[in-house]
């Protein structure tokens, strides 16, 4: 959250004249009770004129829908519900390269009566000119409680304990309110004052909260905190040293795909690995696609051992060197294309629950450590993924957005399939959600895609090196939401299978 961003957001609506109530973590805060928030939440009146307002006004400050909706779709109700309601989808995201730290959110659907919600509105000035208003505590308060959201019912009881703020009391002259020495009294006169905090303030305030959580998060990278009173003694700097050199090897063991080494290929009884080749810098990008099962090496771009070093990795065949994983991955990843091909997840959604089973069968029963979401922040060559707790929701907030991208298709091999295609490799090769075997993942998940969209295997992986270097960037570009290059390459892969 940014005050300059919010201050551009409030005035380009104020200016447009779009109706409009903010919701979720800044209304809370207006409310009294002051906690970081990922962005703004908007409700809106989901007429057609404030709807294309809406979306003219966001777009004048470079912000564009997550997914392909135009504003008369999203006024229209049908439409809205095709492309968003089925999907589960309660909010349509806004993204701005120029505001990327304040990101907005439009609820999909009115949730409650925006006529008289807007007239019982909570209402502040921004710099003591611009009106900014905000859902009234009462119905705030229901729908933190209704969405059954554990973060939302915290939400739910400060916004409650607000409630009691303005509370008259009884008080002769000179006497103390001594239900401020309580839990409860201190929290009421916290509450009171940031209730009381002028709009600009209150946000400055968040902004401030959230560069302080991202100055400590570096720290406890950089090993800074030592135990109170410890100092610089050398016993706590050897621990510190030794802190870091564990984090190294763990992240050594993880990245298995990291480097570019060719794996064996699946054969029946499985053949040893060739040897280790040379590290190349333009391949660290290729998120591991590398054709069908099998085939030649994924490279993740993960940590390298240093020369000469071979890794080793605990499995459940006890710790062996990686390279003699590769012929039981490769199997597995054999096993599960034909799963696919046999139709065996044509009825699951799209969604997180299923990327995370790939990776399951892929390595779950090999590698037991390597499952589930990363818990590392990593880099992929010159690409910096999220930061590993935002992954969970990132992957779930894409499989909502492809099953919307994939519910719009026409059937048609036209620009929206290659869109969606684009997006469907590149977004989740982006998030780069777990420690190992994304490639993989992301193979496999591409080839689910392509059989529902009644589409034939494609070679995923170019081979010459100029084909290789317009794959990079494509990928590179696919990493600011930029899909047109990785759609040309979509749509030169088609061209090879049907010429």
């Amino acid at each position: 959250m940014r005050l300059a961003s919010f201050e551009a957001i409030i005035g380009a609506l104020h200016g447009a004249e779009v109706r409009y109530l903010i919701a979720g973590g800044l209304a809370v805060g207006a409310h009294g009770y002051l906690r970081t928030t990922p962005g703004v939440d908007l409700v809106v009146r989901l007429a057609t004129e404030n709807v294309e307002r809406l979306f003219a006004a966001l777009q004048g400050l470079g912000y564009w829908p997550g997914m392909p909706v135009t504003a008369e779709q999203f006024a229209d109700a049908a439409a809205r519900e095709n492309r968003i309601g089925q999907n589960g989808a309660a909010l349509l995201g806004f993204r701005s390269d120029r505001h990327r730290e304040t990101p907005v959110k439009v609820f999909a659907a009115e949730p409650f009566c925006f006529e008289d919600e807007y007239a019982k509105a909570l209402v502040k000035p921004l710099h003591g000119a611009i009106p900014v208003r905000f859902v009234c505590i009462d119905t705030l308060i229901g729908m933190k409680e209704a969405s059954g959201r554990l973060a939302d019912r915290a939400d739910g009881e400060e916004l409650r304990l607000t409630l009691k703020v303005d509370e008259p009391l009884d008080l002769q002259p000179g006497e103390i309110d001594w239900r401020l020495t309580t839990w409860e009294g201190s929290r009421r006169e916290q509450l009171r004052c940031w209730a009381r905090l002028p709009v600009e303030n209150a946000i400055a305030a968040l902004e401030e909260m959230e560069e302080l959580i991202e100055r400590f998060r570096e720290m406890r990278e950089r090993r800074e905190f030592h135990t109170v009173g410890s100092g610089a003694s050398p016993a706590n700097e050897a621990r510190v040293r030794l802190e870091r050199a564990a984090d190294e090897a763990d992240n050594e063991s993880y990245e298995l795909e990291g480097g570019d080494r060719a794996l064996a290929c699946a054969v029946a009884g499985g053949a040893s690995a060739p040897p280790p080749q040379p590290h190349s810098p333009e391949r660290g990008r290729e998120h591991g696609l590398r054709g069908g099962a099998g085939g030649p090496s994924d490279a993740a771009g993960g940590t390298r051992p240093p020369n000469g070093a071979m890794r080793t990795v605990e499995t459940r065949f006890g710790v062996i060197a990686d390279g003699e994983l590769a012929p039981h991955v490769a199997r597995n990843v054999l096993e599960l294309e034909e799963r696919i091909e046999d139709g065996e997840f044509a009825t699951a959604a799209l969604d997180d629950r299923l990327v995370l089973e790939f990776h399951r069968v892929i390595c779950g029963d090999l590698v037991p450590r390597l499952g589930g979401w990363r818990r590392v922040n990593v880099t992929v060559g010159e690409h910096a993924p999220p930061e590993f707790f935002k992954v969970p929701a990132l992957v779930r907030e894409y499989g909502l957005d492809l099953q919307a991208r994939m519910a719009a298709l026409t059937g048609h091999a036209d620009d929206l399939m290659l869109e969606a295609l684009a997006f469907a490799e590149g977004r989740l090769l982006s998030i780069h959600p777990f420690a190992d075997f994304n490639g993989r993942v992301t193979r496999v998940w591409l080839r689910e895609i392509l059989r529902r969209l009644d589409l034939p295997p494609v070679c995923l992986a170019p081979v010459e090196p100029a084909s290789r270097q317009v794959y990079l960037s494509a990928l590179g570009a696919g990493d600011r939401n930029d899909w047109g290059p990785l759609m040309e390459v979509w749509r030169g892969r088609f061209e090879e299978v049907f010429p």
